[in-house]
């Protein structure tokens, strides 16, 4: 289940297509890299690493996003809208 909350940088119309597509997105954690798809396409991927118990994502793709990990989900928080991921 996932959450997504607009901050304001995108028309309404635009979100309601993004919020769709942010809806079905999945990350996959594994070796020190990440995976971000929608559908089984991927449309980021990365590394991560713990520093100072946060999770610092680095994207390959130029998505700025910072991640917060806590015991029952994962937080992006981007420029354009933050979305709440539950581990599946």
């Amino acid at each position: 289940e996932t959450d997504v909350v607009s901050k304001g940088t995108y028309s309404d119309s635009l979100f309601q297509e993004l919020k769709t597509d942010l809806m079905n997105v999945e990350m996959t954690f594994k070796d020190n890299k990440y995976t971000m798809s929608i559908d089984g396409n991927v449309i980021e991927s990365g590394t991560y690493a713990l520093e100072n118990d946060k999770l610092v994502v680095k994207t390959e793709m130029g998505m700025k996003m910072d991640a917060l990990v806590t015991k029952d989900n994962l937080t992006l928080d981007t420029p354009d809208f933050m979305t709440t991921l539950k581990p599946k």
